[in-house]
C-alpha cells in the first residue's frame, strides 16, 4: 500500500532536519533498518544554480542545518526487517509551496501510524474546507455554463464575456435556443458538466429558458451568478431564492468584470 499526503501549512520555524532523523528512529523502534539493496534519494536544491545529491541522510541533514534558505529537498528512505515482507518506505519532499509525504508498506496499520508520526513530528496541516449553508460545490473547477438571450445583443455580451473568462483560464460553454419549456437533454448535460452557472439577462423580454436553466442548475447544486442589464425585465425570486444581481449599463457588460473577479476570489476555484 502506498499512501500520499500533501500539506500546505507548517510552522515558520520548522526544523526539517530533526524530523527526518526522527523518522529513522521511528523505524528503528519497530526493528526496521535502512535497506542496503535499494538506492535511497537524498537531495537538496538550494537555488536555481546549485543542486546537491547527498550520499546519505546524515549528509542531507548536515547541509540542511547549515543552509538557512533553500527551495526544495527530497528525503526518501527504505527500511527492512528480518523477514522479506517487513518493509517500510518513507518519502518527505519540500518545495516551498507544500510538503508531500509518501509512505508504503504491506502493513496497512504501519502506513497509517507512520503518516500520523510524520504529520505530528513536523506539525503539518491543511486549511479547513469552507462550510456553507447550502450544498453548492466548493473548491470549484474553472468551468462555466452561460445562459443568455439568443439575439444580437446576447451574442455580443456572450462574445465579450466568454473571451474574458477564457483568458482567466475558464472552460466556457453555452446552451442553444429552444422554444419549449423543457430543457433539452444536451443542454442539461452541458450544465451538469460545469461547476458554475452564469446567467446574462438583457433586453425587455423574458424567455422560459432563462428561468428553466438556472432553476435546473440550482437543483444540481451549481454556483449561480446573475448578470443583469439595468433595463432588463427579470425577477430572480421566481427561482425560489433572492439572488444578488450584478447590474450593468446597456452595451457595457465589461462593467461586470471587476465584480466577477471579486466573486471568484470569494470562492475557491481549483487551478486559479
Amino acid at each position: 500500500m502506498l499512501r500520499t499526503m500533501k500539506y500546505n501549512i507548517w510552522p515558520r520555524n520548522i526544523r526539517f532536519e530533526d524530523g527526518l532523523l526522527a523518522v529513522v528512529d521511528f523505524a528503528a523502534k519497530r526493528l526496521l533498518k535502512p535497506s542496503e539493496d535499494i538506492k535511497d534519494i537524498f537531495s537538496i536544491t538550494i537555488n536555481d544554480f546549485e543542486y546537491v545529491n547527498c550520499d546519505g541522510i546524515e549528509e542531507l541533514v548536515g547541509i540542511l542545518r547549515k543552509t538557512p534558505v533553500y527551495s526544495r529537498f527530497t528525503c526518501r528512505n527504505s527500511f527492512r526487517g528480518k523477514r522479506p515482507e517487513q518493509f517500510l518506505y518513507t518519502g518527505v519532499t519540500f518545495n516551498n509551496r507544500e510538503v508531500e509525504v509518501d509512505v508504503s508498506s504491506k502493513d496497512v496499520d504501519l502506513v497509517e501510524a507512520t503518516h500520523r508520526f510524520i504529520k505530528d513530528t513536523f506539525n503539518l496541516r491543511n486549511p479547513e474546507f469552507p462550510t456553507s449553508p447550502d450544498d453548492r460545490a466548493k473548491y470549484l473547477h474553472p468551468t462555466i455554463f452561460i445562459g443568455r438571450h439568443f439575439d444580437d445583443v446576447g451574442n455580443e455580451y456572450y462574445k465579450k464575456l466568454s473571451s474574458f473568462l477564457e483568458l482567466l483560464g475558464f472552460n466556457v460553454t453555452q446552451g442553444e435556443e429552444y422554444t419549449s419549456q423543457s430543457i433539452p437533454e444536451k443542454v442539461k448535460a452541458r450544465i451538469n458538466n460545469q461547476d458554475i452557472f452564469l446567467l446574462i439577462v438583457s433586453g425587455d423580454r423574458e424567455h422560459e429558458w432563462l428561468i428553466a436553466e438556472p432553476s435546473y442548475a440550482l437543483g444540481k447544486g451549481k454556483h449561480l451568478i446573475l448578470l443583469a442589464e439595468k433595463k432588463a425585465i427579470y425577477k430572480p425570486t421566481i427561482l425560489g431564492q433572492d439572488l444578488e444581481q450584478v447590474l450593468f449599463d446597456s452595451g457595457h457588460i465589461e462593467q461586470t468584470f471587476t465584480p466577477l473577479l471579486r466573486e471568484f476570489r470569494s470562492i475557491r476555484i481549483l487551478g486559479l
